[in-house]
């Protein structure tokens, strides 16, 4: 939800422009099921855009990279509040993707 009104509202894409993937359990499922969604509306072809917050781009760029997604990337600002907790989560969660494969 965040990430749409972002879309819609920061960066004046239609709503109806956003197709939202919400099944995934995982950064890897997440971008595997984006990339089978998009090549069904787009079969010829297709630029996309990673969109997630900042403190993600560098895992999802990896990942999107590993799941054999190209994508450019955009960043949502995080909350000054939620920061510390938020960089620290993905710290560990960084270790683990550099440690275990979901591949």
């Amino acid at each position: 939800l965040a990430i749409g009104i972002f879309l819609s509202v920061d960066k004046k894409i239609p709503i109806a422009n956003i197709i939202k993937e919400e099944k995934s359990t995982s950064t890897y499922e997440s971008l595997s099921s984006s990339k089978k969604i998009l090549y069904e509306h787009f079969p010829y072809g297709f630029t996309s855009v990673l969109v997630t917050n900042d403190y993600q781009i560098y895992r999802a760029t990896e990942t999107a990279r590993d799941a054999g997604f190209s994508a450019g990337h955009t960043a949502v600002k995080t909350a000054l509040y939620s920061a510390p907790a938020d960089y620290l989560g993905e710290m560990f969660a960084v270790i683990k993707m550099w440690l275990i494969s979901e591949k």
